[in-house]
């Protein structure tokens, strides 16, 4: 699995003047994806799909300057990301140098990504996951109760009991998908424990979204117009409209047969008075 670069410090995050960039970048890949020309749509858990990108990856270079909550810093995915996404995109040279130039200002000014140690960048697998939390734990020196007490001062909204921490921190399971923010209060807590840097919570996140069950897609296919015969009437005759073809039809035909009686009849008296 290729981890793209995670958290680091930028240049200058405080100031608002990447916004311009932001959007610019942003829209860009905005009208890439929609692909007005060719009607190819790419959604952002197909890019996720195709490149094996995490979507939270894919979701951040989709929208540059994002900010997890609203104390946090906004962020930059790397540039290896958008070359990913570029690659499947097909984008001309233009739209190409547009993404780069804007993303080499914002590195500038948003937090930047930086690669993950080795022996995170080392997991693979779920097991390897699973492992890796144990030894975590294991290096931390905490008792299950104090890390359970250390989570809820840190944020009791998202924080397991010790029971719920259980199977997570002995290697056992891995935590469900709707517990990204509960994972993150305890990856806090043992990576402190442990004496790791605090961007390793964010990498330890990375591989864990990266384990994220894959939707099922079918490449995407071109957006073209319906067919002029299957386009909807924009004002379909109502019933009593529609019949009225079959009541000319009708009434065509019996002045047919009338017109075929008159000629008989005729034909008829001329032969009677000839004789």
């Amino acid at each position: 699995m290729s981890i793209p670069p995670t958290q680091g410090n930028p240049a200058n995050g405080s100031s608002a003047g990447w916004r311009p960039d932001a959007e610019l970048l942003r829209s860009t890949l905005a009208r890439l994806c929609e692909r007005p020309v060719s009607g190819a749509i790419w959604p952002p858990t197909l890019l996720a799909f195709e490149t094996g990108l995490p979507i939270t990856e894919v979701e951040l270079a989709l929208d540059p300057g994002h900010q997890r909550h609203r104390a946090s810093k906004p962020e930059l995915a790397a540039w290896s990301v958008y070359e990913q996404l570029l690659y499947l995109l097909q984008p001309g040279d233009h739209d190409r140098e547009v993404c780069q130039a804007a993303h080499e200002r914002l590195a500038q000014q948003l937090w930047q990504r930086v690669p993950p140690p080795r022996d995170i960048a080392a997991i693979v697998t779920e097991a390897d996951s699973m492992a890796a939390m144990a030894a975590l734990t294991a290096k931390s020196g905490t008792s299950l109760r104090a890390i359970a007490a250390a989570t809820r001062d840190l944020d009791r909204r998202h924080a397991w009991s010790k029971s719920g921490l259980a199977p997570y921190v002995a290697g056992k399971e891995l935590p469900p998908l709707d517990k990204k923010e509960h994972l993150r209060t305890l990856l806090s807590v043992l990576c402190g424990r442990a004496g790791r840097p605090v961007e390793d919570v964010e990498h330890y996140l990375w591989v864990w979204d990266s384990f994220r069950p894959r939707p099922q897609f079918a490449r995407p296919r071109p957006v073209l117009p319906p067919a002029a015969s299957q386009r909807p009437e924009q004002n379909p005759p109502s019933a009593a409209a529609r019949r009225v073809p079959r009541t000319i039809q009708l009434t065509t035909s019996a002045a047919a047969v009338g017109v075929i009686a008159l000629v008989l009849l005729v034909v008829i008296v001329g032969v009677a008075l000839l004789i």
